[in-house]
């Protein structure tokens, strides 16, 4: 069974560096494309790019400047 939970823990944790990796380019791409150009390259919603951005700046309201 240790084996099993080694190789699970081990494509955890690549998935979770991937993941990483992706949003750091998502966050520099919004800098040269903007959220819609991000969102069309990356193939996410402009919504899920700004979490992403938000996330990256350490917000924790995506709708943070959203007009009210």
């Amino acid at each position: 069974m240790t084996g099993i939970a080694d190789t699970v823990r081990d494509v955890v944790d690549t998935y979770k560096e991937a993941r990483r990796d992706r949003d750091a380019v998502i966050v520099a791409a919004v800098e040269v494309l903007g959220q819609r150009g991000a969102a069309e390259a990356s193939g996410l919603s402009r919504r899920r790019v700004r979490q992403i951005v938000a996330e990256a700046r350490g917000v924790s309201n995506d709708r943070q400047g959203d007009p009210q």
